[in-house]
């Protein structure tokens, strides 16, 4: 556990303080007849030393000390805050997709990281403390949510595991879900791909438009995942296959299939889609190109790869393709994802007013 600095006194108030967990402690007033505060002789290297701390405010200092170290209720956590995150970690790997996997760590070593957190044991995290580590990334938006969760399914997992007695944060709010309304329209994609220079990246955006597949799904497939014989893509390893058990099976348009076989000639072993460098593509190239396209297309609004998915899901809709064929064809097991995250026919304004015509008539 880490050691808190050394108390000190602030003339301004008469006081004295100490720095615990992250938070300015009070030691009391400064006893009557101790003498004026003073400090030591400062150590070696530097220019001024300690402050030599009364009896009194000594013995504060240690009560304080002690109620840090004792458990609230009962609570027998085994180890810092650090390890219990790296034990839920290495069980994350074990059991759910990398991509699980890899959001889950970036949040927890954050958070572990967040002032001395990671030498505090757990029964020391309060709400407070996660919502000030939230408040110090103000960049995060919808992932304040992910990020709370994440928090929260590790220290569930302890619980579950019997390596603490009850969830410190249980009771915290987590952020709702927030809906990303702005989609990308034929024409806004169209001048995502002419300002596109290199071809590596067309491909990938053609990919993305012609399957609607996750933006990792294209970064993934491979020559042996392409059934050139049948148009299909066959994903063995994909966001839901631990859930589902099956395959991820893309269906290929013909403008796909035709792409599809040209990069399995280029590219028979590994990925098919490789950046200029001839390397894969992964997450954070491909958020750092659309960051770069929404400075280039501030008025498209705030859009993501993942508009893409939801642009084919809404297109398909239009066009009149039943929601369970749609579901089917970007690999949902049902339709209820469909109509809660992807549909978004309500901002297709005039084709909702056409469709609110044709229903009276």
């Amino acid at each position: 556990m880490a050691r808190p600095r050394n108390p000190w006194y602030r003339a301004a108030r008469n006081d004295w303080l100490v720095m615990i967990d992250g938070r300015q402690e009070p030691l009391g007033p400064h006893p009557a007849g101790a003498g004026p505060p003073r400090r030591g002789k400062p150590k070696p290297g530097r220019k001024t030393g300690d402050w030599v701390v009364p009896e009194a405010v000594r013995k504060e200092y240690f009560r304080k000390m002690s109620e840090r170290d004792k458990p609230d209720d009962g609570a027998a956590p085994k180890g810092t805050v650090a390890a219990l995150a790296g034990r839920f970690l290495a069980w994350t790997e074990k059991h759910k997709a990398p991509a699980t996997y890899a959001q889950r760590r970036y949040f927890l070593r954050s958070f572990v990281n967040f002032g001395r957190v990671r030498l505090t044991q757990p029964h020391r995290v309060t709400d407070d403390l996660v919502e000030r580590w939230l408040d110090a990334h103000p960049g995060w938006k919808a992932s304040r949510r992910h990020a709370v969760l994440c928090v929260l399914r590790a220290f569930n997992w302890a619980v579950k595991k019997k390596l603490l007695a009850k969830n410190p944060v249980g009771g915290i709010e987590v952020p709702p879900p927030t809906r990303v309304l702005a989609y990308l329209t034929a024409d806004q994609r169209a001048a995502l791909f002419a300002a596109t220079k290199d071809r590596a990246f067309k491909d990938f955006l053609t990919a993305l438009s012609e399957t609607g597949c996750r933006p990792g799904e294209v970064a993934a497939v491979t020559a042996a995942d392409a059934d050139l014989g049948r148009g299909l893509w066959v994903l063995a390893a994909h966001k839901t296959g631990r859930k589902t058990g099956k395959p991820r099976v893309v269906f290929l348009t013909d403008a796909m299939l035709g792409l599809t076989r040209e990069l399995v000639a280029k590219h028979p072993e590994g990925p098919l889609f490789l950046n200029y460098r001839k390397r894969p593509w992964v997450r954070n190239a491909v958020r750092c190109r659309f960051r770069a396209f929404r400075k280039l297309f501030p008025q498209f609004g705030h859009f993501t790869a993942y508009s893409y998915r939801r642009a084919y899901v809404t297109d398909a809709l239009e066009r009149g393709l039943g929601i369970a064929h749609v579901a089917e064809l970007v690999g949902h097991t049902s339709t209820e994802m469909i109509q809660r995250h992807y549909n978004q026919l309500q901002e297709r304004t005039e084709h909702m007013r056409e469709m609110a015509n044709r229903a009276t008539g």
